[in-house]
């Protein structure tokens, strides 16, 4: 695993920390729903989701155990997040980096990694450049924050000329995805529109400009996002050390027995590998080096030894079984950061398409 990876996952994360620190001063975990309202947790949860499962397993570290289990609940239990409750959750929490004091003499390096891993690269820089000073918004700027799809929501029934002016003045990375949704022939059209544009009047501008941004509101409203509470779940959890995995699986056990069960159903463990098959087995080993094995396979269990020294040469196994013994006693926190890169690994190769770590449906198979 790459130095800044550990960083990241290291219970002492600045980042996790900042974050828990704006989370427990700016957003009251019991604060009650009101009307149509977010609840405190309903909006960390909302947040954590948005800011992905490496980094909220980090917030995570930094939480005291009551508020981890309200949390976990919240998002074990998100079926779907509005466009609009995202959008305003993730103002809420730029407004409290705003007010927070993390741009200090030495603390600016920090700032911009938690706006960066907050918001991406694009809106963070905004974000940033705003705190220093009061700079001049250029035309539909606030579109560069949204997502490509509502964009094209919004203008697909508008006027050729409309759209050009409107994708013209966006991020080319978002035009461009944009006018990738709009039927071939015209996306020609718009192509040609935006090339050939002249000046235009500026009130003309802001008139198209205020048209977008309502129907943006209006779509945000009643577009809802699916979102599997249940699966963000467990890749937070996955980047959690197992003390604290097992107490939150727990708690919620205690409280839900099925959808603890669900949970640690969804998540993929070091002990899961006696489930790959043994070509998936054998692809692993290929990448990983005899002491990465080593140090990972000190206290396992007999299952997991034997799946790997079964895919793996007898030369090979025999140098492993020497080095698990001349290791000796291992720091736990060694032996598990060893899994974590090997799960790490896996998860890679689950992205590549060469293992799969979830259950097997056998109508996706073919003999």
């Amino acid at each position: 695993m790459a130095d800044q990876k550990n960083k990241n996952n290291n219970p002492d994360s600045k980042e996790g920390k900042a974050i828990s620190r704006s989370i427990e001063q700016n957003i009251p975990l019991k604060q009650q729903k009101k009307e149509k309202d977010l609840s405190g947790v309903s909006k960390v949860a909302i947040l954590l989701v948005a800011l992905g499962s490496e980094l909220a397993s980090s917030v995570f570290k930094n939480l005291n155990d009551q508020e981890i289990q309200m949390i976990t609940k919240e998002i074990a239990n998100i079926k779907k997040i509005t466009s609009n409750d995202k959008t305003n959750v993730l103002k809420e929490f730029e407004q409290h980096i705003k007010q927070q004091q993390f741009i200090s003499k030495g603390g600016e390096d920090l700032a911009k990694d938690i706006l960066l891993k907050a918001f991406g690269q694009s809106r963070a820089n905004e974000i940033y450049s705003n705190i220093h000073q009061n700079l001049k918004k250029r035309p539909f700027e606030f579109l560069n924050h949204r997502d490509p799809h509502e964009i094209f929501l919004v203008i697909k029934d508008e006027h050729p000329q409309t759209m050009a002016l409107t994708l013209s003045y966006i991020e080319p990375n978002i035009a461009s995805k944009v006018i990738k949704e709009l039927p071939s022939d015209q996306q020609s059209i718009i192509a040609q529109k935006i090339a050939t544009m002249d000046r235009i009047a500026p009130d003309i501008i802001e008139s198209v400009e205020n048209t977008i941004m309502n129907k943006l509101t209006y779509i945000a409203q009643k577009t809802f996002h699916e979102i599997d509470g249940v699966n963000t779940l467990a890749e937070i959890l996955n980047n959690l050390d197992r003390d604290s995995e097992k107490k939150i699986l727990n708690a919620i056990e205690d409280e839900n027995q099925e959808l603890a069960v669900e949970i640690r159903d969804k998540m993929f463990q070091f002990e899961d590998i006696i489930h790959l098959t043994d070509r998936e087995v054998q692809r692993l080993m290929e990448l990983l080096t005899d002491q990465d094995i080593s140090m990972a396979l000190k206290g396992e269990e007999n299952d997991v030894r034997d799946k790997i020294f079964r895919n793996i040469t007898k030369v090979r196994k025999n140098q492993i079984e020497d080095e698990i013994l001349i290791l000796g006693q291992v720091r736990y926190r060694d032996v598990y950061k060893a899994q974590q890169n090997i799960l790490n690994v896996l998860k890679q190769l689950e992205t590549e398409g060469k293992v799969f770590l979830k259950s097997r449906n056998p109508e996706d198979f073919v003999s």
